[in-house]
């Protein structure tokens, strides 16, 4: 007895459709396999990618796609430059420090909206000024509600500093500040700014309670000097 053409259409019909199956299941395995092979490659390109040999600007691509190592290559790049700018203007290590990590920070935060017009250094040292600017304002603002006092001052030397901290003259009183020898603006800084006492002056910088006097009398002297009609 024969098998009917029905049936054999049948099993033929179902041993096509697992054949196309069996193709469709083959051919995603390999577009699988296919794009582990091109991240794989992927990979072993970037690793043999010398960061330190791309320019600023292909760090920064990389960067704006959240890339660690392009940042750690920035803060490399830049980290010694930087510090060394920050330091030469506050004369203090630890609060340059602070203002440089505070600076890499804020371009980690923003990596997706850096724009560039010049170049990736000038864009640096934009944020740079601009940092050390708000802390020369803070600066300004802590001077001129200071209300400590120096014993062997007179009540015009004691007053003088609040005549020349008011608004209209912030920016001068700055700049003469930072034309004092750095002794002097140091002591006068930590006195002014951190109110510390003669004697605690003295100890943190290793040096007499009369050499503290002597600075913190002869910089309120160079403002009344400077400025003897206010």
């Amino acid at each position: 007895m024969g098998v009917k053409p029905e049936v054999l259409r049948s099993l033929e019909a179902k041993f096509n459709e697992k054949i196309i199956s069996a193709l469709h299941l083959h051919f995603f395995i390999i577009l699988v396999l296919l794009k582990i092979l091109i991240h794989c490659v992927d990979q072993i390109i970037y690793n043999k990618t010398d960061l330190k040999e791309l320019t600023d600007l292909a760090l920064l691509s990389l960067l704006k796609e959240d890339n660690n190592d392009a940042f750690n290559e920035i803060y490399a790049r830049y980290w010694d430059v930087v510090y060394a700018v920050a330091c030469k203007k506050l004369l203090d290590k630890e609060e340059a420090k602070d203002v440089v990590h505070d600076m890499f920070l804020l371009i980690w935060l923003k990596r997706n909206s850096i724009q560039i017009t010049t170049t990736f250094a000038g864009y640096i040292y934009v944020i740079l000024k601009n940092k050390l600017t708000d802390l020369s304002r803070r600066r300004i603002l802590q001077l001129k509600h200071s209300n400590e006092t120096i014993k062997s001052e007179s009540g015009t030397e004691e007053n003088v500093f609040e005549r020349y901290a008011s608004k209209d003259m912030v920016s001068q009183l700055q700049l003469e500040i930072e034309n004092m020898p750095v002794g002097m603006r140091k002591v006068f800084l930590m006195s002014r700014e951190e109110q510390l006492s003669v004697n605690e002056i003295a100890n943190k910088l290793s040096i007499s309670s009369q050499t503290v006097k002597n600075q913190i009398t002869s910089a309120l002297k160079r403002l009344r000097e400077k400025y003897p009609n206010n």
